[in-house]
């Protein structure tokens, strides 16, 4: 019984395309690899990128992607906060998860030999909330949305919080669909049915339940 605003979404869009979906729960870099087969239809969440468009077809942006630094609450005042750059300088080793797409101020300090063995990777980014709360890593990066639906879906509230500082925007993200698997007549059902959720309203009021 998978919950999430990507999931509503998805279900809002399907029904306005005349599709039936159903959900499977994997990790990210997996899920590229079955799209890539064609073993599964779509993913969400998703940044375009020309490496990707050769085995998948893309939607119309549905969301804006915003990163945010998710610590141990409390500890926030234990790092600088002008910069993810200070905050590794400060030792920080930072969670991230595979093949995810973090902006070019990420990748840059990923790519930086003076920082990259602080960053830890994960399949799931769900493991990150257990490897902050086990120490083996200082925060994480992750979707704001997915990043607070996690804490409070596991009841982390009192231990995890999301940090001040102002990442940059991950940008635009869009439906993953498997050329495999998909025409692109199905693409084009789901665009127009995003646009009729927007049209309606029915996309504030689905939006509105997971971001204030």
């Amino acid at each position: 019984n998978m919950q999430g605003m990507d999931i509503d979404l998805i279900r809002a869009m399907a029904a306005g395309a005349g599709c039936s979906v159903s959900f499977e729960r994997d990790h990210w870099s997996s899920l590229l690899g079955r799209v890539r087969r064609g073993e599964i239809d779509l993913i969400s969440g998703a940044t375009l990128t020309p490496e990707r468009e050769v085995f998948a077809r893309f939607s119309d942006p549905y969301r804006d992607e915003t990163f945010g630094l998710f610590l141990r609450r409390g500890e926030a005042a234990d790092y600088p906060s002008d910069s993810l750059a200070a905050m590794l300088q400060a030792g920080m080793k930072i969670g991230f998860t595979d093949d995810y797409i973090y902006g070019p101020e990420v990748q840059a300090l990923q790519a930086d030999p003076a920082y990259s063995e602080q960053f830890v990777g994960a399949e799931l980014g769900e493991i990150h909330t257990t490897r902050l709360l086990d120490g083996v890593i200082d925060a994480y990066l992750e979707d704001v949305v997915v990043g607070t639906a996690i804490i409070r879906r596991r009841g982390l509230e009192q231990q995890i919080a999301l940090h001040p500082l102002d990442l940059s925007s991950g940008g635009e993200v869009r439906l993953m669909f498997s050329r495999e698997s998909v025409p692109e007549d199905v693409v084009a059902r789901f665009d127009a049915a995003l646009a009729g959720l927007r049209e309606s309203g029915q996309y504030d009021e689905i939006t509105g339940l997971y971001v204030q």
